[in-house]
């Protein structure tokens, strides 16, 4: 008699149990995905292949074995009350007849009809291959973007792989072994230092964003130039930062030139600048080098806003200071050989101080104090029609445009003379702004000012430096706007984009420029 060789379906089920339980095995061991979740995929995938084989009008689903990986094909009818309510025979059946084949069963219940068969061929397999697949790849996504968003702010240390006009891509290694590409655009980079393919780097993780594309890995952006960057190279070198003796309070940086970071102990007995100079400038003479060459200057913290700003000012030596702490702004009072230094080159150490303490400064000689205060008298005096004894007192009070006089409710005025003056101060000042704002009209283009607004101090300010059209505007570079109508006044974002839209309105520049200059 002749063996019979034909496998019949148990048996099929046995051998593809047992494949699904390696398989299982196989993905959880390797790349570290939950068993249940590799369950669940498989069944996704085979709950497909049931659906195309019954078509839609059966709800059927599939449960696979936890322990011996055979799966079960199940069709699930609900129970509804009569003939009445029956909407869908094929996925409903009525009291009566469900309790036919189960009394047990009430109306909401289901009833499960298991053992249906499904046909197997390599369009199946091939179904559940690519599932479990897509499984592993979205698995391998979440696992990378968990791991490294929570690193934003901390350093990561990686091989540079190679660079374009636009970005240097980094790889990445995490987890044990596993690897993740991160990008660090041009802007990110240290001015003027050199990127070589396979050289080791490391940089400050700023930032991890998950695409909507399932199958698109997260994108992990990397910063040196970043204040952060610093501070972690601090947090690195000294280990009383670590230890949280010595707190961080802030810091600036102009990339590649220089940088200030504040510090204070927590600790009585720890100098905290001295802590992190380290002995014979050990430490923070790592984190220069690291920064290519960066000068730093480490300055204490203190609560005192005065002494605070004096000591950001640093290595200037300052003389009074007089703060305005409703618009956080202060003067600081120097001598004339210290003026100087205390600007800094292109203005850079008043404006790290600036960014460090979050206040505004100026900087200002006893003699430029005096001539500033006389020349705001006289504009109170023009502006007002009244004495030098009235602009005085106004100064003395914080005001120090008329602007703002307009814009304060006279009773407030009211607290610091009599009612009748401060109600013609506050007049006076009103009907010297509407004219203002009227001569400016005609002056200013309709465009510019469209794009800026009508704040008046700002659109006087770039009048008397002869910037009066849109064309004036977008031919302006962005640390010049600052300097035209002060400081603090507008952010360097606010700034860049404005000129960025006066540039595409005149036809300057369009999108295809933008995307390409990154």
């Amino acid at each position: 008699m002749e063996k019979n060789t034909r496998r019949n379906g148990n048996d099929t089920q046995i051998d593809m149990g047992k494949a699904l339980l390696i398989t299982v095995d196989e993905v959880v061991h390797e790349k570290g995905i939950g068993r249940e979740d590799v369950f669940t995929a498989l069944e996704d995938a085979l709950q497909k292949v049931a659906k195309a084989n019954y078509g839609d009008r059966f709800d059927v689903r599939v449960a696979i074995d936890r322990k011996t990986g055979a799966f079960t094909v199940c069709r699930f009818v609900e129970v509804v009350e009569n003939e009445e309510a029956l909407e869908d025979e094929f996925k409903q059946i009525t009291l009566k007849a469900a309790q036919k084949k189960d009394p047990s069963k009430k109306v909401g219940d289901f009833i499960m009809e298991t053992g249906l068969p499904l046909r197997f061929d390599r369009i199946v397999f091939q179904k559940v291959k690519q599932a479990l697949k897509n499984k592993i790849v979205e698995a391998e996504r979440t696992r990378e973007y968990n791991w490294f968003k929570d690193k934003v702010g901390e350093i990561a240390n990686g091989t540079i792989k190679h660079a374009d006009k636009r970005n240097v891509y980094v790889e990445l290694f995490y987890d044990e072994g596993n690897r993740a590409e991160a990008y660090m655009s041009i802007k990110d980079i240290i001015p003027k230092e050199q990127i070589r393919e396979g050289a080791r780097i490391c940089a400050v993780i700023s930032k991890v964003a998950l695409e909507p594309q399932k199958r698109s890995a997260p994108q992990i952006y990397l910063s040196r130039t970043a204040p952060e960057f610093m501070e972690q190279l601090f947090v690195r070198e000294v280990p009383e930062i670590y230890d949280g003796n010595i707190e961080i309070c802030g810091s600036a940086r102009d990339p590649g030139s220089r940088a200030k970071i504040a510090v204070r102990s927590n600790d009585p007995s720890l100098d905290p600048v001295g802590t992190c100079v380290g002995k014979n400038g050990s430490r923070v003479q790592n984190i220069v080098d690291e920064l290519q060459k960066e000068k730093i200057d480490i300055i204490e913290y203190s609560e005192d806003v005065g002494e605070f700003i004096k000591a950001a000012l640093k290595p200037a030596h300052c003389g009074s200071i007089i703060l305005d702490e409703e618009n956080q702004h202060a003067e600081v009072i120097v001598s004339e050989d210290q003026k100087s230094l205390a600007i800094g080159s292109h203005g850079q150490n008043v404006r790290l101080a600036s960014i460090l303490t979050g206040w505004h400064i100026d900087i200002m000689t006893e003699a430029e104090q005096v001539k500033a205060l006389e020349a705001q008298s006289t504009a109170f005096q023009e502006a007002l029609g009244c004495d030098d004894m009235i602009a005085r007192t106004l100064l003395n009070e914080g005001f120090t445009m008329v602007e703002e006089v307009a814009m304060v409710d006279v009773e407030e005025l009211a607290q610091i003379f009599s009612e009748e003056l401060a109600q013609g101060l506050h007049e006076n000042a009103q009907n010297y702004v509407a004219n203002k704002e009227a001569k400016l009209k005609e002056i200013v283009a309709k465009d510019l000012t469209d794009l800026i607004g009508t704040n008046t101090a700002i659109l006087s300010r770039l009048v008397e430096n002869d910037v009066k059209t849109l064309d004036d505007f977008a031919g302006l570079a962005t640390d010049e706007v600052p300097e035209i109508i002060g400081q603090d006044v507008i952010s360097e974002e606010e700034i860049e984009a404005l000129i960025m839209t006066a540039r595409r309105k005149l036809g300057w520049i369009d999108a295809s420029d933008e995307n390409a200059n990154g």
